[in-house]
């Protein structure tokens, strides 16, 4: 496979999505015929987003307050997300090559981050020092 010609779709553990948008963006990701990785979190799936399973321009339209995800329902069109692919990859000219370079760019600056030193690795250490600390202060009190 060449180099950059596989889609690989990672949403992070913080971010929720109801199983209507998870299916509509799978729907999107496939409608693409573009390889793909999807790496979706596993444990509080329902049985309607285990079933779909077994078988960038993403816009948010609606402001959604944090924790009414479920009320508002699909916010990306399976087309949207197709469009998205194609345009990401290769189908957009200038605007593909721009994108291609920022993400680039984004990935070699967190790569950076988590060098010793680093941004990232410093608030990392500092994290693993504070959980450290509270561990002997519980054991000692």
């Amino acid at each position: 496979m060449e180099t950059g010609s596989v889609i690989y779709a990672c949403l992070g553990s913080l971010c929720r999505l109801v199983p209507s948008q998870l299916i509509e963006l799978g729907l999107g990701l496939e409608a693409s015929n573009r390889p793909f990785i999807w790496v979706v979190k596993t444990g509080d799936r329902d049985s309607e987003l285990e079933e779909w399973f077994i078988g960038v321009r993403i816009g948010v339209e609606i402001p959604v307050r944090w924790g009414e995800e479920d009320k508002v329902g699909v916010l990306v069109k399976k087309d949207e997300v197709r469009k998205a692919v194609l345009t990401l990859m290769g189908g957009g000219g200038e605007e593909s090559k721009s994108m291609r370079s920022r993400a680039i760019e984004l990935g070699k600056q967190a790569s950076k981050a988590m060098e010793s030193g680093g941004s990232s690795n410093r608030n990392l250490s500092c994290l693993i020092k504070d959980i450290m600390k509270q561990q002997t202060q519980n054991q000692k009190g």
